[in-house]
């Protein structure tokens, strides 16, 4: 997903290293808009040792925050990690921070008492992270920065459009636009608003590959957001937040409502949903065809656009269980699996009801 290109924000972050007093930098922003490569790449180009913590791959680093003195984290950092670096020619870096709230509140002591190292921390939906959060915060000594996609001036450095990315930053409102700069600018920029700004999908269109390529990419990175949902389910309604961010996409162009979003969510629960029921034969005994039976409903918010769809009401599906197999029939919900499995009572050949 690498774009090799130097970006505004490896200015910011040069910028910031030659600050004084320099707090240390708190850097944050959505997943995979380049944030790691962005702080390895400046480190390089500094030539500075970079000291990487990610607490995600190693939860076992977070035990070396828990002591107050700055100068021995430092210190049990490198000998873990095997980096030989002095405080004054290296970069700590901690990335994944929202998955060690606590060395956020360390940050403190660095900048008081290890002035001379440079710390960046870097992590996604820091708000979420810090919600049971019950250490003091170092209000007032560290710095925050936002990491977004590519810019359009960003796209056409990518794409080797020097040339047309100074014309344009030289340009000012009094002055008459060239034809050449007006549309050189207006096929690249229908080029950017269907390519994006996203790292991974520039790097495959400067590469060149084929639109449909970068298409695909950019369905597997939204998908992979949308997924990404289930795990803050605790802080927020998964099924509100899908909702949220497919009304914000209903709204380019035009003025976002929040009371869209919950619309566009009220009409999806009360679709109804589809509810397949099969009969298990039991062993020795071969089965039959599978019968279909479609209950109305409302789709629970977990649902997914397309497959089998879970029962919202346990209720209403033992009736369809019933219905199915003619006989009564008692609720288990498979707890691995998350389907209702009904065990068939009464006339007839024993088996087992499995609403998906």
């Amino acid at each position: 997903m690498l774009v090799l290109v130097e970006r505004v924000f490896s200015t910011f972050l040069s910028d910031w290293l030659r600050t004084e007093p320099r707090r240390p930098l708190v850097i944050r922003g959505a997943r995979q808009v380049g944030k790691t490569w962005l702080v390895r790449d400046w480190a390089a180009r500094e030539r500075r040792a970079l000291v990487e913590v990610n607490f995600e791959r190693d939860p076992r680093l977070r035990r070396y925050f828990d002591q107050p003195d700055p100068r021995r984290i430092f210190d049990d950092l490198t000998l873990a990690l095997e980096v030989a670096a002095a405080p004054e020619q290296a970069v700590l870096f901690l990335d994944e921070v929202q998955a060690a709230p606590e060395a956020l509140a360390k940050l403190r002591w660095f900048a008081e008492e290890h002035p001379h190292l440079p710390v960046v921390a870097a992590g996604s939906l820091l708000e979420f992270g810090l919600a049971d959060f019950a250490y003091s915060m170092p209000v007032g000594r560290i710095r925050y920065a936002y990491v977004e996609p590519l810019s359009f001036a960003e796209f056409l450095t990518a794409h080797g459009q020097t040339a047309l990315r100074d014309r344009l930053a030289r340009w000012r409102p009094e002055e008459r636009l060239a034809a050449a700069v007006h549309d050189g600018a207006g096929r690249w920029y229908e080029r950017y608003v269907m390519v994006g700004g996203m790292p991974a999908v520039v790097a495959q269109d400067t590469a060149g590959a084929p639109a449909a390529e970068c298409r695909s990419l950019q369905r597997d990175l939204l998908q992979t957001y949308r997924d990404d949902f289930a795990k803050y389910a605790g802080r927020a309604e998964h099924g509100l937040l899908d909702s949220v961010l497919l009304a914000v996409v209903a709204a380019l162009g035009g003025k976002f409502a929040y009371s869209r979003g919950q619309e566009r969510r009220r009409r999806r629960d009360e679709e109804p949903a589809p509810v397949h029921v099969r009969e298990t034969a039991p062993a020795g005994r071969a089965a039959g065809p599978e019968p279909s039976v479609t209950a109305a409903g409302r789709r629970p918010h977990h649902a997914r656009e397309s497959g089998s769809l879970p029962a919202p009401e346990p209720a209403a599906l033992l009736g369809v269980a019933r219905a199915a197999a003619g006989r009564s029939a008692r609720l288990r919900r498979t707890p691995l699996t998350c389907r209702y499995v009904y065990s068939l009572a009464g006339p007839g050949p024993p088996g087992q009801c499995s609403i998906r």
